[in-house]
């Protein structure tokens, strides 16, 4: 039998297909083309609906070359995950009243007087910092009234910031994330039923109780508009295919999806780098730690996360620069740019003295921060020190948050590694072993989120555990350095 998992990712939504041995037959990648303009800069906005038709399209793709195990289809769970935090409002029939308001979206940082030019920070990346925005912001309000640091971007803060401005739809009678919306049409629910992963990005949530309710009172959150929070993982439904039914899981969130897709029974914390960064520590117990957070995961245990607002997109930046040299110059920069950025710092085997802070968006708790290049020499000013100092920097972001954890999790064994960075880049791979000092390993598939969320369903639909399954991590042969 076989296992599908999706991923809704901001710009391509990916599906993998596995079988009981955790082996790939196959995966799919096609662009997320839902794009929709808002009446305001600050708003990033998707077709919830046209995301609904590309998975259901995915969907029977995989189960014409999942084929037939006993006359029947051999396609047994699909699994699916996807972008964190955004939100889509459906009517009590569960069809879709909104677009998806997604997890980039800038309202809560916007001045409540609703005007452009009142539009505070940059809605690209996630919003401003926890506990950020003036007194006159959605963000700043919460924080006054409740005491939470809250994120725009967060789905009962666009709530919050839509209630407001009077933007809820009239016909809402509930949320959820781009995951949920398409597990109710894949089966038919009307309401929508949360894994904690996908409640605790929505904000307001307390590991031990769910959403405080009480806050959100306070703010005038509808309460019909607060989703219920799954007691177990299981089955959401059944999507039906004919006569027969295809199980299909929770939906969990793509950092968890990642982490699970990813690292192997014998590991315990992920470097991911992509256009942005993370940091993720499994504990078997929720742990409160300053400039981290504590997200749910799977089976009971939690993640340890700690999160760059710019992370791998600050090497983009830096490919930005150098293509302004050449467009000086009148000339062409060549399509594989940043693979010369690559050559040019393997040509440094000491590594360079340039210091390279890479925030470029500041963080979750200061947003005014800025990157800086400094200890620059006249010999250290060239194109290769850069590129390595960047690519440095980025790992050193990420470090900085893995010093903050406990004792009992830094050791010497090797840590997971995914993303476009570490995968396609053998220098990056070297300069992270090197800032944490220790070996990175990186999983065989190129869709850790879609992968993991196939292993969730071979957990939920198959019956095997999740120990089990992360024993099916494959990882790929590198040679680092």
């Amino acid at each position: 039998m076989k296992y599908a998992g999706i991923d809704i990712g901001t710009t391509t939504i990916s599906a993998v297909l596995i079988d009981g041995s955790g082996r790939e037959f196959c995966h799919y990648t096609v662009p997320n083309d839902s794009a929709l303009h808002g009446e305001n800069s600050w708003e990033r906005l998707q077709d919830a609906e046209r995301i609904t038709e590309i998975c259901q399209d995915l969907i029977n793709r995989i189960r014409r070359d999942a084929g037939t195990f006993n006359g029947h289809s051999a396609l047994a769970g699909i699994g699916l995950t996807g972008q964190m935090h955004g939100i889509v409002y459906f009517d009590q029939n569960g069809r879709a009243v909104s677009p998806l308001i997604t997890w980039q979206d800038g309202r809560g940082d916007a001045w409540l007087s609703g005007t452009e030019d009142s539009h505070r920070g940059d809605a690209a990346f996630c919003g401003n910092a926890y506990g950020g925005g003036d007194a006159d912001t959605a963000c700043g309000r919460i924080r006054k009234l409740t005491g939470w640091k809250t994120a725009t971007g967060f789905g009962l803060v666009t709530v919050y910031a839509d209630g407001l401005s009077g933007k809820i739809p009239d016909r809402a009678a509930g949320i959820g994330t781009i995951e949920d919306y398409v597990a109710m049409h894949l089966t038919g629910r009307t309401r929508a039923l949360l894994h904690p992963s996908n409640a605790a990005s929505l904000g307001f949530y307390h590991h031990d109780s769910g959403f405080d309710r009480e806050s959100l009172k306070t703010l005038g959150i509808p309460k019909q508009l607060i989703p219920e929070i799954a007691e177990m993982e299981c089955a959401v439904g059944s999507m039906r295919c004919g006569e027969e039914e295809i199980p299909v899981s929770i939906p969990i969130g793509d950092n968890q999806a990642s982490f699970l897709g990813s690292v192997g029974a014998e590991e315990d914390v992920l470097i991911n780098i992509g256009t942005g960064s993370q940091m993720s520590a499994l504990s078997d117990r929720y742990l409160s730690i300053a400039g981290l957070e504590c997200r749910p995961f799977v089976g009971g245990r939690y993640l340890i996360n700690g999160s760059s607002l710019c992370g791998g997109y600050a090497y983009s930046i830096l490919e930005r620069f150098y293509r302004s040299v050449f467009r000086m110059a009148g000339i062409e920069a060549p399509d594989h740019l940043m693979q010369l950025m690559d050559r040019a710092a393997e040509g440094l085997p000491k590594g360079t003295r340039v210091k390279f802070d890479t925030r470029f968006r500041g963080t979750r708790e200061d947003s005014r921060l800025t990157a800086a290049v400094t200890n620059i020499h006249e010999e250290t000013m060239t194109a290769g020190d850069l590129s390595y100092a960047c690519m440095e920097g980025i790992a050193r972001e990420l470090y900085d948050f893995y010093t903050l954890l406990p004792d009992g999790f830094h050791s010497d064994k090797p840590m997971a590694a995914s993303g476009n960075g570490p995968r396609n880049s053998r220098i990056e791979c070297r300069i992270i072993e090197k800032v944490f000092g220790r070996e990175i390993r990186i999983t065989s598939s190129a869709e850790e989120a879609a992968y993991g969320a196939a292993l969730f369903s071979l957990h939920t639909a198959g019956g095997r555990t999740l120990e089990e399954v992360r024993r099916l991590i494959r990882y790929t042969d590198r040679v680092s350095g």
